[in-house]
């Protein structure tokens, strides 16, 4: 039996497990029926839609529009995604809002469904979908049309648009985006919020890409091949994971490939990691190689350019990731560490940017090492190569001494948003608060100016949890980092 039939099976518990909720379950591969893949690999300039004209009208008989699709990757912590429909008199009904909501959806699992929120945007058509989501959104009808309390009678085209990441991020070099479209449907929701009934408008497993017209010049569209929903099965039933430990670090993200997916496709696993990094600001480059930091995995090597381009307003470079799971959850951390190489007779800099998700705004917010409060800023190292650890004081950037290879720690207590942050269009309330917000995305930023040519390698990014003593003169009753990574305490 292949592989992608078990996942026939794992819709089929998603079935019951929702009761009335009806979930598709007929996704297998060859000749047979699979959800639609949109993808975006440029830069955009402009949002962009998929739209499909139905043979005939079909009446509305439910009080929800659904979309039920999987956001596999995406440049930022989230997709935006809009719905319209038009009827046979040809008004159309949009998904904006004047003010921002809160959209009720369904999060697919492993073994049980979880009722979730999307966030409808202010001023905007589009709703934003977490990175990782697998699940059902649903949008009133009533809500259409920036809540015009009206009902369509009948629906005789759908349209699905993707909102250009681009616009928001002038110096993101690409929006990378992967979502599957498994369907659009007209639903009816109960008083518990309660799936009862649905009436597909659109299959998109019914369709092929010929089918579908394309409002836009950048969207690719394909049909999910088997690596792709053999990986959506893997990443559905191992998004409950645990993070790795070692000793009081719990890491968040290593860089490795995912061996489940190397054995099912090693290209494809190689395509999805590629795919995890986005870059930002001045150009640079990264790759992988193997591990130096006692593990078997690997480690992400960045380097930068040799000269500034003129057209690129920031003086900086960037690569972001998205975080999800259980690597969101920084609750009891007491700072943030990393692997990190210099192989350099010179020190380089570099700097963890950490976004949190304010869910009292519904906003990202930003922080750093780049605040006025404090002038300088001290980071802890463990230099695994000579066992010397040592403290020093660093400003926005974290100095990484020449020829060092070992630990970085540097304190919550350090991190601030920055003063840009807080004004308009930001609005980031400035606290910095990892027991209750989620981290959702990390960013390595690195000064073009006085790294020019450089090259620094990472691995096993994490937050660390326990007390700690460089030194030993002061603190001896403190275990040192060496011994926290050991498993003391």
């Amino acid at each position: 039996m292949k592989r992608v039939k078990k996942l026939v099976c794992l819709l089929t518990a998603i079935a019951l497990s929702l009761g009335a909720l009806v979930v598709n379950t007929t996704t297998v591969f060859g000749s047979e029926k699979t959800p639609l893949v949109v993808c975006t690999s440029v830069k955009r300039t402009q949002h962009e839609y998929i739209k499909v004209d139905l043979d005939q009208a079909l009446q509305v008989q439910g009080n929800n529009l659904a979309i039920t699709l999987y956001v596999k990757n995406v440049s930022l912590p989230t997709a935006q995604v809009s719905l319209s429909i038009t009827d046979s008199n040809g008004t159309e009904y949009k998904s904006n809002t004047y003010n921002a909501k809160k959209l009720n959806a369904v999060k697919f699992g492993n073994e049980q469904n979880s009722a979730v929120k999307v966030n409808l945007l202010k001023n905007s058509e589009f709703f934003d979908v977490n990175y990782g989501f697998y699940g059902t959104v649903y949008i009133p009808y009533t809500e259409l049309n920036r809540a015009a309390n009206l009902t369509p009678s009948d629906v005789k085209s759908v349209k699905v648009g993707f909102g250009a990441q681009s616009l928001g991020y002038d110096s993101l070099e690409v929006d990378i985006q992967k979502v599957y479209v498994f369907n659009v449907a007209d639903v009816t929701l109960n008083s518990n919020g309660e799936q009862t009934a649905e009436n597909k408008l659109v299959d998109f497993l019914e369709l092929q890409t010929q089918d579908i017209t394309v409002i836009g010049d950048t969207l690719e569209l394909t049909k999910a091949d088997e690596y792709d929903m053999d990986s959506l099965e893997y990443n559905v039933a191992h998004q409950g994971d645990l993070c790795e430990r070692i000793g009081d670090v719990k890491v968040v993200h290593n860089f490795d490939l995912k061996s489940g997916l190397t054995a099912l496709n090693s290209d494809g696993a190689l395509h999805d990691r590629l795919w995890t990094y986005s870059k930002m600001g001045q150009t640079c480059t990264y790759s992988f190689e193997q591990s130096l930091a006692g593990n078997y995995g690997d480690m992400l090597k960045y380097t930068l350019g040799v000269q500034q381009d003129p057209n690129v307003s920031n003086v900086y470079s960037s690569l972001h990731f998205n975080l999800d799971g259980d690597s969101q959850d920084w609750s009891g951390a007491k700072g943030i560490t990393c692997w990190i190489k210099n192989p350099a007779p010179t020190e380089y800099s570099m700097g963890f940017e950490i976004f949190l998700y304010n869910p009292k705004t519904d906003l990202v917010e930003q922080y750093n090492l780049n605040s006025v409060k404090s002038l300088y800023k001290t980071v802890y190292a463990y230099n695994v190569v000579t066992g010397e650890e040592f403290s020093y004081n660093t400003q926005t950037f974290i100095r990484i001494p020449a020829n060092f290879e070992g630990w970085i720690r540097v304190p919550f207590s350090q991190y601030d948003a920055p003063n840009w942050s807080t004004l308009e269009p930001y609005n980031n309330q400035g606290v910095f608060d990892t027991n209750n917000y989620r981290v959702v995305k990390m960013s390595f930023s690195r000064l073009l100016k006085s790294n020019f040519g450089s090259t620094l390698y990472f691995d096993n990014l994490g937050v660390y949890y326990n007390d700690f003593a460089v030194g030993g003169l002061f603190e001896q009753d403190k275990p040192s980092i060496k011994d926290c990574l050991n498993g003391g305490n």
